[in-house]
Order: C-alpha cells, then structure tokens, then sequence
C-alpha cells in the first residue's frame, strides 16, 4: 500500500509541474505575439484613418534607396495590417523600420531598424513624428538620402504635405541643417541629374530609368534639370532619352533604334491592346510621361514597383 501511494504523490507532482509549465508558455506567448508593436500611439483630431483597414490588406508606397543610393518607390500590399495597425502613417513607419527585413533583398530604408514611434499628429498639413533614441544611431553619410526617404514616402499621403521629425520630443540638430523640420518634395528633388548651364534659367523634367536589385529591376524616378527651351514636354522627354547623357547608375531600355515603335505601343496601349507590365522600355516610357502630364491613358496603370509582404 505504501508504494501505491508514493506512486500518487509522483504523478501528482508531474501533473502540477506540467500544468505550471503550460501557464508559462501562455503568458510569454500573450506577452510577445507575433506583430505586436512597441509603439505608442496620441493620434490627433487631423489624423486621418483610412477606411482600407476594414480589410485585412493596406497598400501603402515606401521610399527605399538602393546600393548605389538611388532612391525609388515601392507599392508595397501588406497582408494581414487590419489588426495590427490604425493608419497608414503607423504601418509605414514600421515598413520603414521594424518590418524593413520584409522588403525585397537589398534595399535600404537607412533608418535603424529599431526605431520606435512614441507618437505622432497631423497639423495643417506636417506630419510631426516623435521617435525613439534610436533612431540617432542613423549613418551620417547617409543622412540626405535617409531624409529624402521619409519626406516622400509621408507626403505620398494626400493629407501629408511636409514632415517634421523630432526625438524623444525634442528638435534633432543636424550641424549644416537646422532640424528635421518642414521638409518637404519642393526642395528635395530626387536622384538629380544637372543638364543646364544656368540653374536660373532651367525647367525640369522627370523620366523614369531603371536600377537592378538582386536581378529585380524598378522604375526610378530621375529630375533633369535642363535649360528652357521651346521643346514640348513630350518632345522634351524624347530628347532626354535619345541624347542627354545620364550620369548616375541607371538603367535605359529607350533609345534612339526604338523610339518610335515605343511610341506606337503607347497608341496600341491607349486602345487596350498592349499590356504595360509586358514591356520594360513601354513601362518606362509611359510612366515619364505620366510625371509630365503627356498621357490621356484612361486605363492607368495602378502603382509600380510592386511587392506583396505578410505579416502573419
């Protein structure tokens, strides 16, 4: 009797310390999901929450530079972001730093990944992001393009006009630049090419080129700066791939051999029988001239640079 008893006592034991064990894995997993956020958020009465979030996908566009510091969007599809986020303005931070390890190999966001975002409001149009001190961590050689990525990947929001950035509450001091304050697309132009003599008597003309990513290719954005002339945009941007040298590390699939059967696809695309997403050179040429205001397409292409990322 008194073995049979000993054995009780034993598997007693075993049973309390299994259930002890089971309580503890369930308090870490409730302490640490899977996407919880450090962040937290004071959103004001101008902060717009987008009603996309009723679905359990958000498209939102990031700004992200490549090894050669050329800086280009993505329209990135973020699966399950309905629980996870209020607003466009939270899921692009965290796209831009938390979650940066989700987008394509070998972009950069340039900001440290483990910064948080404290808090945040909209104001007459400026974005005031209050971020964490790690964000100071940040290398300085990259510090224009860094600022570059958050101005156009906030103001991509239509309610976003300028972006304020401060740490921990208080203004960021920069040396040759006072603060990260009122930045803004007006005076930062992305991946600048200077074609003018004289920079007081130039317009400028934004076409699209190429840069290779691990055997990716995306569309970028290039501002040439060239001098006023009579040209017509569209004359202009045909002029600009046939003759302008473009002296930073880009890709073109126009030139001067198949310029003119470019221009009859666009016709063939107007009429609904070409697709863009078949033609590298088509893509390129057409998206130059929808930054210009040269196309009439009513079918549109949504967005470039597409990636799909999920969360759970």
């Amino acid at each position: 009797m008194k073995v049979i008893e000993m054995d009780k006592q034993t598997v007693l034991k075993v049973f309390c310390v299994a259930v002890i064990l089971l309580l503890i894995a369930l308090i870490i997993e409730k302490r640490h999901p899977v996407t919880t956020l450090p962040m937290d958020y004071r959103i004001n009465d101008e902060t717009k929450i987008s009603s996309d979030f009723l679905n359990d996908s958000k498209q939102v566009t990031v700004y992200v530079s490549d090894f050669n510091d050329i800086i280009f969007p993505l329209t990135v599809d973020v699966n399950g972001a309905k629980s996870e986020f209020k607003d466009d303005i939270e899921l692009t931070f965290s796209m831009l730093t938390e979650y940066s390890n989700y987008l394509p190999m070998g972009v950069k966001t340039l900001i440290p990944p483990s910064t948080r975002l404290i808090d945040y409001s909209v104001t007459d149009g400026n974005l005031t992001l209050n971020v964490s001190k790690e964000f100071l961590y940040y290398n300085q050689a990259h510090l224009d393009h860094l600022m570059d990525i958050l101005t156009y990947s906030f103001t991509e929001m239509r309610n976003i006009n300028t972006v304020t950035l401060l740490c921990e509450g208080k203004e960021i001091e920069l040396g040759f630049i006072d603060t990260f304050s009122l930045l803004n697309r007006r005076n930062r132009l992305l991946n600048t090419v200077y074609n003018a003599e004289q920079l007081s008597d130039s317009r400028t003309v934004t076409v699209y080129y190429y840069t290779a990513v691990h055997d990716d290719y995306y569309l970028v954005p290039v501002n040439v700066i060239v001098d006023k002339n009579q040209l017509s945009d569209h004359l202009l941007i045909k002029e600009i791939f046939t003759s302008y040298y473009i002296n930073i590390p880009v890709t073109s699939y126009i030139n001067e051999e198949n310029i003119i059967t470019v221009e009859e696809q666009l016709s063939n695309l107007k009429s609904g029988y070409t697709n863009i997403e078949d033609d590298f050179s088509l893509k390129q040429y057409y998206y130059s001239l929808l930054a210009n205001n040269q196309t009439n397409n009513d079918n549109e292409a949504a967005g470039y640079n597409k990636y799909s990322v999920e969360l759970r």
